[in-house]
């Protein structure tokens, strides 16, 4: 058991090795499907991130090495940022379990995960609440954009900057909304 489950790290450090150092296709996310719901000074906002892991993605979530999505979410009025946040969505696989394990840290959830389309979706997503203090403003602004980590593959000793995948572009969407 503990012998196979050490062949697939192998295995899956390999392959990731070669990605590394062969062409890849890289990926064109966008966010899709934006939505703001405003409730009594709340503003929760949902958005999903397409295309962003349909190429190269498979042999990395699978590495057993943390992967990281963060979003980073600016609300600003009249050019001023009232609020900057981010949020985190990780993935690492589990050998021994053979799933992965997403961790949203705006909610503290842990998910279970055994197939790497659901992963995908599940990395995808975007959800957070945003609170202001303000009852006198009736209009803002608001991005989003999201990006990747430069990550360390001890079994090479080299750094690597997962946003090569995304073709070094953090995908955005601006948007107002209006309070009243």
């Amino acid at each position: 058991m503990i012998g196979s489950i050490i062949n697939k790290a192998y295995k899956s450090v390999i392959t990731f090795g070669i990605l590394l150092f062969s062409n890849y296709v890289g990926n064109d996310p966008s966010f899709i499907d934006t939505q703001v719901e405003v409730n009594n000074n709340v503003i929760i906002i949902s958005s999903i991130l397409n295309n962003a892991f349909d190429n190269d993605f498979d042999d990395i979530f699978s590495s057993g090495i943390i992967i990281d999505v963060t979003f980073e979410v600016e609300v600003s009025h009249r050019r001023s940022i009232i609020i900057k946040t981010q949020v985190t969505n990780s993935a690492v696989y589990d050998f021994e379990q053979n799933c992965w394990f997403v961790r949203y840290d705006e909610s503290n959830t842990v998910i279970p995960i055994y197939d790497i389309f659901s992963l995908k979706q599940a990395m995808s997503i975007l959800e957070t609440r945003i609170s202001l203090n303000s009852n006198y403003i009736h209009s803002l602004d608001i991005s989003i954009n999201a990006k990747l980590p430069v990550i360390h593959i001890s079994s090479i000793q080299k750094d690597f900057d997962l946003m090569v995948l995304w073709k070094q572009k953090q995908p955005q969407e601006r948007f107002s909304i209006n309070l009243n």
